[in-house]
């Protein structure tokens, strides 16, 4: 199976415009992480784990949710 050149052309241009859309100050991704996103994961990771579900209930969930709330990350 080969791919049509038209639909190469159209990736290279959507390629073209979400890298000129990036912003220069924007930290490196890291396997598609940046690392505020990596650090807000393990921080809100470690102050939801004391709360076990099978004890806490939604408690885990709802600190963990809180936690990427506050630093601005989506859950």
């Amino acid at each position: 199976m080969t791919i049509p050149s038209s639909y190469l052309a159209a990736l290279i241009v959507a390629l073209t415009i979400v890298a000129a859309a990036t912003p220069g100050n924007a930290q490196p991704l890291r396997d598609g992480v940046s690392a505020a996103r990596a650090a807000a994961i393990r921080e809100c990771s470690a102050r939801a784990a004391p709360y076990k579900e099978y004890l806490w209930g939604n408690m885990e969930f709802d600190q963990y949710r809180a936690c990427m709330a506050e630093r601005g990350q989506p859950e």
